[in-house]
């Protein structure tokens, strides 16, 4: 495959740093990725709650010299000839685009960059319940479930575009990377947010043994809150825009026609 010189630099570090295994936390935004990311980084030091590819879009516009290490440090730490990072779908395709490994066969691709790379997927099942989560720390700031930090923003206003735009995309990625891992990575373990809450041990040690690394529960903290993406706001957001998702007709769905309320 025809490369680039931003590719050649980029595979170039990967060979420096030693690294032949890398780990991904395929992710999304509010899917409980964070407490995962959190708990996989004490099991084996690597930045797993780290989104390490979001600057690649400015890759491209930047001189030999930073550009390498920018690669290096979007890289990060290598432990036992592995890598560890989390990886949104938008960032894998920024990636794939900015390094010209955006062919048909995304699979093929991705494998030219990282050969030997195993996977962890978190998703959601309530995709209204992201989407509102999604829209709620978007607009106050607030990412983490602080009540004290979230009465410092204020109010969010319920937008039934908005949130349907998140809507939409989250339902999209999902889809793509369950696509994506049924060729590249069939095994990897598929986590959702409300099962995590249940049992949160349970799934770390999956993923550790998914990943081929040896799991220890000395090293998890004896208390495991999730911080529960919820409240009496996101529910009523929730319930809000169940009922107006409702009252849509399929022709209001089309581009540049779901701009304000439902019809009557």
């Amino acid at each position: 495959m025809p490369t680039s010189p931003t590719a050649e630099i980029f595979l170039d570090a990967v060979r420096e740093k030693g690294i032949e295994t890398a780990l991904f936390l395929a992710s999304d935004f509010r899917t409980g990725s964070t407490l995962i990311g959190r708990l996989l980084e004490l099991q084996t030091g690597l930045p797993f709650q780290r989104e390490s590819f979001n600057t690649v879009p400015t890759w491209h516009v930047m001189q030999e010299a930073p550009l390498r290490q920018a690669v290096l440090a979007a890289l990060g730490p290598v432990r036992f000839g592995c890598m560890g990072a989390k990886l949104m779908w938008p960032h894998r395709n920024n990636l794939a685009r900015v390094l010209g490994r955006n062919t048909t066969d995304a699979v093929v691709d991705f494998r030219e960059l990282f050969p030997r790379a195993r996977f962890v997927h978190v998703a959601r099942r309530d995709k209204v319940a992201q989407a509102v989560s999604f829209h709620i720390a978007r607009h106050s700031n607030v990412w983490f479930s602080s009540q004290v930090a979230r009465d410092l923003y204020g109010p969010v206003s319920y937008n039934f575009a908005e949130i349907h735009h998140y809507y939409m995309h989250f339902i999209m990625f999902e889809t793509l990377w369950a696509e994506f891992l049924s060729a590249a990575d069939p095994e990897a373990p598929l986590i959702y947010y409300e099962d995590l809450v249940d049992d949160v041990v349970g799934h770390v040690e999956q993923s550790m043994a998914h990943l081929a690394l040896d799991f220890d529960r000395t090293k998890l903290p004896a208390d495991l809150p999730l911080e529960r993406q919820a409240g009496d706001l996101a529910q009523s957001f929730c319930d809000r825009f169940r009922h107006d998702l409702s009252r849509y007709s399929p022709v209001e769905f089309l581009p540049g026609r779901l701009i304000g309320p439902p019809t009557p």
